[in-house]
C-alpha cells in the first residue's frame, strides 16, 4: 500500500527521517519492516554487497556508518560541539574551525521548500555508493583471494540518485547539486593519495573546485563533496580515528581553505586577462583557442604563477607560440 502514497508525501516523510537525530536507525528500521525496498530499492540493493579491505563491511553497513559520520558533521555545523569528544572529530573541528563561520554562511542556507543545504549531507552519505552493486567486478588471485572493483561507481550512482530525486519531486537545483557531489566524492580520496605527506598544490586545489562544480568561482558543491569525503573516509575503517587520519584531515582542510578563503577561489573570480583583451592584443578571432587560453591563464593565476595583466599576456604569448 505504500506505493499508493504520493511522491511528495514520501519525499517529505523521508526528509523528516533523515533530518532526525538517528537517520541511520530510520533507514535500518525501514529495512526491518520491509519498507526500504518499495521506497528506496537502490539502497536496499546495497545489503550483502561485499567489499575488499580496507573496507570491513558490506556496502549497506558502510553506508549507514557514513550516514552517522555525516550526521556528526551536520550537527557540528549547526552548533553542536559533540563531535569534539572523539579524537577523530576533534581533528576535524581543529582543522576546519577557522573556516566555520564561512561554512555556516554557505551551508545554513535553504535550497527549496525550506530544506537547508546542511541537511543534504546525510542524503549525500546515504547515496554516495549506490552505484556499487551494478558496477562490481571480481578479480581472483592464485591463492583464491578475491578483490572487488567498482569502476565508475560514482558516475553510475550520481545518475541513479538524480533519477530517484526526480521521482520524489525534488527541485532541479537540488538534483543538480546532489548529482555533482556524488559524482565527485572519490576525488578528495584520490588527491589525498596522490600528494601523500606533501601539501596539495594550489593548481590541484583549483582544478578540484573547477571539476567538482563546473564553475571555478563557485564553491558550494566542492565544499559539500569535501564534507562527504570526511564522513566516507572515516566509515571505511572499523576503528577510529582511521589510518593516516590527521594527514587526511589536513588535506581536506587545505581544499576547504582554498574554497572559502579570500586568497583562494576569490582570486580567480575576476581573471587578470579576459577574452576581449586576448583577442585585441593578439588579433585572435572568437573561438575555442581563446577559451583554452583563458582557462590556462586562470590555472596559472590560481597557482600564483601570474599576478599582473602583463604577466598574463606574456604567458599567453608563450602558449600561443606552442600552438595551444
Amino acid at each position: 500500500m505504500i506505493r499508493l502514497a504520493s511522491a511528495e508525501r514520501v519525499r517529505d516523510e523521508l526528509w523528516k527521517m533523515l533530518a532526525s537525530s538517528k537517520p541511520d536507525h530510520a533507514i535500518d528500521m525501514l529495512r526491518t519492516v520491509n519498507l526500504l525496498r518499495p521506497l528506496l530499492p537502490e539502497i536496499a540493493d546495497l545489503e550483502g554487497v561485499a567489499q575488499t579491505a580496507p573496507h570491513d563491511a558490506d556496502v549497506y553497513h558502510h553506508t549507514l556508518r557514513t550516514v552517522r559520520y555525516a550526521l556528526q558533521l551536520r550537527e557540528w555545523l549547526k552548533g553542536d560541539a559533540a563531535i569534539e569528544a572523539s579524537e577523530a572529530g576533534a581533528a576535524i573541528a581543529t582543522a576546519l574551525g577557522p573556516h566555520l563561520p564561512r561554512l555556516r554562511q554557505m551551508l545554513l542556507t535553504t535550497t527549496a521548500a525550506e530544506r537547508r543545504v546542511v541537511d543534504w549531507l546525510v542524503w549525500f552519505a546515504l547515496w554516495h555508493d549506490v552505484g556499487k552493486p551494478s558496477t562490481r567486478s571480481t578479480d581472483q588471485f592464485a591463492d583464491g583471494a578475491l578483490r572487488y572493483r567498482f569502476l565508475r561507481h560514482e558516475e553510475v550512482g550520481a545518475e541513479m540518485l538524480a533519477h530517484r530525486l526526480d521521482a520524489l519531486k525534488f527541485s532541479r537545483h537540488e538534483i543538480a547539486l546532489a548529482r555533482t557531489v556524488v559524482r565527485a566524492h572519490m576525488r578528495p580520496h584520490l588527491l589525498h593519495a596522490s600528494f601523500g605527506d606533501a601539501p596539495i598544490s594550489r593548481r590541484a586545489r583549483y582544478r578540484f573546485f573547477r571539476e567538482s562544480e563546473g564553475r571555478a568561482a563557485e564553491a558550494q558543491a566542492g565544499i559539500d563533496t569535501l564534507l562527504l569525503a570526511l564522513a566516507d573516509y572515516q566509515a571505511i575503517y572499523a576503528v577510529s580515528p582511521p589510518l593516516a587520519w590527521q594527514r587526511y584531515v589536513t588535506h581536506i582542510a587545505e581544499l576547504v581553505a582554498y574554497g572559502v578563503a579570500p586568497d583562494g577561489l576569490e582570486e580567480v573570480r575576476t581573471p587578470l586577462v579576459d577574452g576581449h583583451t586576448l583577442m585585441a592584443y593578439f588579433d585572435l578571432p572568437p573561438g575555442r583557442q581563446v577559451g583554452a587560453l583563458l582557462e590556462q591563464l586562470r590555472e596559472a593565476q590560481a597557482a600564483g604563477e601570474i599576478a599582473t595583466v602583463e604577466a598574463g599576456l606574456a604567458l599567453a604569448a608563450e602558449l600561443l607560440a606552442r600552438d595551444v
